[in-house]
């Protein structure tokens, strides 16, 4: 998928394990957060929120979850292309080990670095596990502190940084950044609900949303929405692309694009409902007429549509004798 970084190879060297993998010169947002002397283009963070979730919806078709995602797990091609990489390697490391134990727990907590615990969700933490709802939570985290130059949560130390998700939600976008489009900053904290049920329902929702978004910022600023390569943006050493872009101007959705974008996500919900039924109903079925076949059940619709008849015997011709 283009927003997923290619491996091509992988392997063992000196007791070393080591993957070959696409060479990113655009390096990965946590160097952009890094490097931005302003901050970070609402509508590029946007577009870098869109292309993340078009490949984690891809991998999750294959069965793959992230359980890492942050800025630095996200890369930038030198054509500003962005690609997800790292995928599963915390889940690996914490082999589904709750990040934070109960208080009466004799099993001594983790080592947590502060760059999962900025961007961990709440049932991760509490329980070790997560779903496509949890990385939705990290997306956010993602989000918020690429458009607010700091995470959600900034407590001193990892312990706290965990423990204080379950105190509440953490500032409003706009309220650190007064130019942001209250649709984000309502989308960035719904992202942050503490319940999975609170959040977007799943990627192809926030897809429809986000995109729906990013043309209206493009239009707003009057831009083409064409990617152009990190040189072209007028980086240099030092410096970020995001960095020489003004601050966006406060902007809405447009109504028809929100009602697009509803619409398509009710389209993809019923499809997914439907090619999910159909192989139940089919088992069923065939369950039914198994279990007629080996009962002999004298049910009549199968007598006479369904069970086999063997042909019946010509008692007009003489039985053959017998030797």
């Amino acid at each position: 998928h283009p927003n997923v970084i290619p491996i091509y190879s992988c392997g063992e060297r000196d007791g070393q394990p080591y993957i070959v993998m696409q060479f990113m010169e655009g390096g990965s947002l946590a160097r952009q957060l890094q490097l931005a002397t302003t901050p970070l283009k609402e509508r590029e963070v946007c577009q870098w929120l869109l292309d993340t979730v078009k490949g984690m919806e891809t991998a999750f078709r294959h069965g793959v979850l992230h359980h890492n995602l942050k800025p630095g797990n996200i890369f930038l091609d030198s054509e500003g292309n962005l690609k997800v990489g790292d995928f599963g390697l915390s889940q690996v490391l914490y082999l589904d080990r709750p990040l934070l134990p109960e208080p009466d727990s004799k099993e001594a907590p983790p080592e947590v670095p502060m760059t999962l615990a900025w961007y961990a969700c709440p049932e991760r933490i509490s329980t070790g596990r997560q779903d496509v709802a949890g990385d939705l939570y990290s997306l956010g985290a993602m989000g918020y502190h690429l458009l607010t130059g700091r995470p959600p949560f900034t407590q001193d130390d990892a312990a706290s940084n965990l423990r204080a998700r379950f105190d509440g939600l953490p500032p409003s976008p706009r309220s650190l950044r007064p130019e942001l489009s209250p649709e984000i900053d309502a989308l960035l904290l719904r992202l942050l609900a503490l319940y999975p049920s609170e959040r977007p329902r799943g990627y192809g929702e926030l897809v429809d949303l986000l995109t729906a978004h990013v043309k209206v910022l493009a239009k707003a600023a009057g831009e083409d929405g064409k990617r152009r390569p990190l040189a072209s943006r007028g980086a240099g050493p030092g410096v970020s692309p995001a960095a020489q872009s003004p601050g966006p101007a406060k902007l809405s959705f447009d109504a028809e694009l929100v009602a697009k974008a509803r619409e398509q996500t009710r389209r993809r919900s019923r499809r997914r409902l439907l090619w999910r039924l159909i192989p139940l109903a089919v088992m069923a079925v065939i369950g039914v007429l198994s279990y007629a076949h080996v009962r002999q059940v004298n049910w009549g619709w199968y007598r006479q549509y369904i069970a086999p008849r063997l042909p019946s015997p010509d008692t007009s011709r003489p039985s053959p004798p017998v030797p």
